[in-house]
């Protein structure tokens, strides 16, 4: 037979069990485990950008009347960095940027708030704490509020201070959504 204090550590283990696992289903129908997440980058900008993920070229794009560009499937995790090098060669510009992920399940949404104006327009890369260290948040553009995408997605269009410039981002863990359509 249980004694009082075995019944009350008995209802405590059981509940912070059953605690535990309610956290742990919401946890993982919302975010993957965030190791690395297998998709693509989905790119429109007006005039041409490079992008880069963790130094490594994935896009070299040059405007095509709104054509979405599509990389090749790569894999990407929370604090890796991704940069664009932006070049305008006059009137409107506007880079829009997401990453979906192969099975469709998650969506990286790039918004002018996350991500930083780089102090030099021909960097590849930058450390995290290189990034932590920018002031300068990119800019929304005139394009605001069109998503060219054929999928859903919270992403802006953004861009540098100048004509040719780079903005990047450190993706973190909130910026891993679940994908709706």
């Amino acid at each position: 037979m249980l004694s009082g204090m075995n019944v009350c550590r008995f209802v405590s283990s059981i509940a912070l069990l059953l605690f535990s696992v309610g956290i742990s289903d919401v946890c993982a129908q919302s975010l993957p485990t965030l190791g690395h997440v297998k998709g693509k980058f989905y790119l429109v900008v007006d005039n041409s950008a490079k992008v880069f993920v963790n130094g490594l070229q994935i896009f070299d794009v040059e405007w095509n009347k709104g054509k979405v560009h599509e990389s090749r499937e790569i894999e990407i995790a929370p604090n890796d960095r991704v940069l664009l090098q932006l070049n305008n060669k006059g009137g409107p510009k506007g880079a829009f940027l997401a990453f979906l992920s192969t099975d469709k399940k998650h969506v990286v949404s790039f918004k002018a708030a996350d991500c930083k104006i780089m102090l030099e327009a021909t960097q590849k890369d930058a450390t995290q704490r290189d990034i932590e260290a920018l002031q300068r948040i990119a800019a929304v553009t005139k394009n605001a509020g069109q998503n060219p995408f054929p999928f859903e997605c919270k992403s802006e269009w953004i861009w540098g201070a100048s004509p040719h410039c780079a903005v990047v981002s450190l993706l973190r863990k909130e910026m891993f959504q679940p994908f709706t359509k």
